[in-house]
């Protein structure tokens, strides 16, 4: 986006899950694979990440919520969890 030759590449272009994610089992112990597709065509590749994160809502209470792990990875590259 170019506002008066100011560009700000930080900004969250599009979701790829539902609002509050996926649902994922935590308490089983094997590996989670989720494919998305997302139209980055008309972006700037060199510009795009992907972040990705594990929260649990309501994890101690009704209000609340925690994040377990996040990765931020640049498009085309692999991000391991650890």
């Amino acid at each position: 986006y170019n506002l008066h030759n100011y560009y700000h590449y930080q900004v969250l272009r599009q979701i790829a899950t539902p609002a509050l994610g996926d649902t994922i089992n935590m308490s089983v112990n094997k590996e989670i694979i989720r494919t998305y597709s997302v139209d980055i065509s008309n972006y700037n590749l060199s510009h795009l990440y992907a972040n990705v994160f594990v929260t649990q809502w309501g994890a101690r209470s009704s209000t609340n919520h925690d994040v377990y792990n996040a990765r931020r990875v640049k498009i085309g590259g692999i991000a391991k969890w650890e």
